[in-house]
Protein backbone atom coordinates (compact mmCIF):
# COMPACT_ATOMS: atom_id res chain seq x y z
CA UNK A 1 0.00 0.00 0.00
CA UNK A 2 1.08 3.54 -0.75
CA UNK A 3 -1.03 5.66 1.55
CA UNK A 4 -4.54 4.41 0.86
CA UNK A 5 -3.68 3.46 -2.70
CA UNK A 6 -2.44 0.12 -3.94
CA UNK A 7 1.00 0.38 -5.52
CA UNK A 8 -0.55 -0.87 -8.74
CA UNK A 9 -2.58 2.34 -8.93
CA UNK A 10 0.21 4.82 -8.23
CA UNK A 11 0.87 6.53 -11.55
CA UNK A 12 1.93 10.09 -10.82
CA UNK A 13 5.57 10.99 -11.11
CA UNK A 14 7.08 13.34 -8.56
CA UNK A 15 6.78 16.98 -9.60
CA UNK A 16 10.42 17.95 -9.17
CA UNK A 17 9.51 21.65 -8.93
CA UNK A 18 7.43 20.98 -5.81
CA UNK A 19 10.27 19.41 -3.78
CA UNK A 20 11.00 21.50 -0.70
CA UNK A 21 14.48 22.56 0.37
CA UNK A 22 14.02 20.30 3.41
CA UNK A 23 13.56 17.23 1.19
CA UNK A 24 16.52 18.18 -1.03
CA UNK A 25 18.70 18.47 2.08
CA UNK A 26 17.35 15.19 3.47
CA UNK A 27 18.12 13.39 0.21
CA UNK A 28 21.67 14.77 0.16
CA UNK A 29 22.11 13.75 3.78
CA UNK A 30 21.01 10.16 3.03
CA UNK A 31 23.54 9.94 0.21
CA UNK A 32 26.35 11.38 2.38
CA UNK A 33 25.63 8.80 5.10
CA UNK A 34 25.63 5.91 2.64
CA UNK A 35 28.92 7.05 1.10
CA UNK A 36 30.52 7.21 4.55
CA UNK A 37 29.35 3.68 5.38
CA UNK A 38 30.41 1.96 2.18
CA UNK A 39 31.73 2.86 -1.26
CA UNK A 40 29.53 0.31 -3.03
CA UNK A 41 25.88 0.61 -2.14
CA UNK A 42 22.50 0.69 -3.80
CA UNK A 43 18.82 0.30 -3.20
CA UNK A 44 16.03 -1.71 -4.73
CA UNK A 45 12.64 -0.12 -4.61
CA UNK A 46 10.46 -0.24 -7.73
CA UNK A 47 8.62 2.95 -6.75
CA UNK A 48 11.95 4.79 -7.02
CA UNK A 49 11.05 5.17 -10.70
CA UNK A 50 8.34 7.59 -9.61
CA UNK A 51 10.92 9.80 -7.88
CA UNK A 52 13.96 9.19 -10.07
CA UNK A 53 14.15 12.80 -11.27
CA UNK A 54 14.83 13.74 -7.64
CA UNK A 55 17.40 11.02 -7.00
CA UNK A 56 19.19 11.68 -10.30
CA UNK A 57 19.94 15.22 -9.09
CA UNK A 58 21.08 14.05 -5.63
CA UNK A 59 23.10 10.94 -6.50
CA UNK A 60 26.72 11.03 -7.66
CA UNK A 61 27.55 9.31 -10.96
CA UNK A 62 25.60 6.05 -10.85
CA UNK A 63 24.36 3.10 -12.85
CA UNK A 64 20.85 1.74 -13.13
CA UNK A 65 20.22 -1.98 -13.16
CA UNK A 66 16.77 -2.73 -14.51
CA UNK A 67 15.01 -6.03 -13.98
CA UNK A 68 11.90 -6.66 -16.02
CA UNK A 69 9.28 -9.19 -15.05
CA UNK A 70 6.69 -10.66 -17.33
CA UNK A 71 3.56 -8.51 -16.80
CA UNK A 72 1.44 -11.67 -16.53
CA UNK A 73 3.64 -12.91 -13.65
CA UNK A 74 3.33 -9.55 -11.92
CA UNK A 75 -0.45 -9.61 -12.32
CA UNK A 76 -0.63 -13.14 -10.89
CA UNK A 77 1.53 -12.07 -7.94
CA UNK A 78 -0.94 -9.33 -7.00
CA UNK A 79 -4.12 -11.31 -7.69
CA UNK A 80 -2.95 -14.12 -5.37
CA UNK A 81 -3.02 -11.69 -2.44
Amino acid sequence: MFGNTSSLNVRELLNIDSVSDTLWNEGRSIIRELKLQNRAWGFKEPRTLLTYDFWAKVLPAHKLICVYRDPVDVHHHYTKR
